[in-house]
């Protein structure tokens, strides 16, 4: 679809069930798109004019993490895919963006996204949880990413979040504070007291949480792992 620069007024009329059958919204190399487009588009996804929609192409679109930054709960529900190949103006700032959407829950069903020419360093794939050493560059790099490794690291930042009243409650000082303390004896050579004391507690809190995640999540860390390639494309 060619928007011709017009994409404000297209999608800043989307009002709740505008277009309740539309599956797949292809917008690729619409270079005026940018994130006035981005923008309305976000709109009309928050005001549910896009409840069915699964697959997103905004390939060559000036695409900025304005995309993702207003929308909240259940804004796209049925989206699985998002083509943002070659929008440098998208960045690590978007993968920040992207990566708050997810953990509020925007796009449930999200499960890859292309990233290939988008300006993302190290930054931007520490927030999408992706390794560090990852090729995003055109060519031989990574075309599609998969978010299942930031689903189940912010599933784990959550269980670790719920569980800090229980662990405040049972040893007096929060988590973080009982491990910085038992580093800090570490580090001075009071074994004993590490052993004993603290270094204990956190041993024992921390046997708690592995077992809980591997109840909920049927490990006991979570892991990343890469999917399998499928099309000859390349993921992780």
């Amino acid at each position: 679809m060619q928007l011709q620069g017009h994409a404000e007024a297209v999608f800043g009329a989307l009002e709740k069930g505008a277009l309740p059958a539309l599956v797949k919204l292809d917008l690729n190399e619409n270079e005026q798109f940018g994130e006035a487009g981005c923008v309305a588009l976000a709109g009309a996804a928050q005001r549910g004019a896009l409840p069915a929609l699964k697959e997103l192409e905004l390939y060559r679109c000036e695409v900025t993490g304005a995309l993702f930054e207003a929308l909240n709960a259940r804004a796209l529900p049925a989206l699985s895919k998002v083509d943002l190949t070659w929008n440098a103006t998208f960045g690590d700032a978007g993968c920040v963006a992207l990566a708050g959407a997810v953990e509020r829950g925007a796009m449930p069903a999200l499960a890859e996204v292309a990233l290939c020419d988008c300006g993302v360093t190290r930054e931007g794939l520490r927030a999408l949880r992706l390794p560090e050493d990852t090729d995003l560059g055109h060519g031989e790099g990574v075309t599609w990413v998969s978010l299942a490794g930031l689903r189940q690291a912010l599933a784990w930042e959550w269980v670790g979040r719920q569980l800090e009243p229980v662990h405040s409650g049972l040893f007096g000082s929060s988590s973080q504070t009982r491990r910085a303390d038992a580093d800090a004896d570490a580090a001075t050579g009071n074994q004993e007291r590490d052993q004993l004391g603290k270094g204990g507690a956190v041993e024992e809190e921390e046997t708690l949480l592995g077992r809980l995640h591997a109840a909920v999540f049927g490990s006991a860390e979570p892991e990343v792992r890469p999917s399998v390639p499928r099309g000859g494309r390349v993921r992780v």
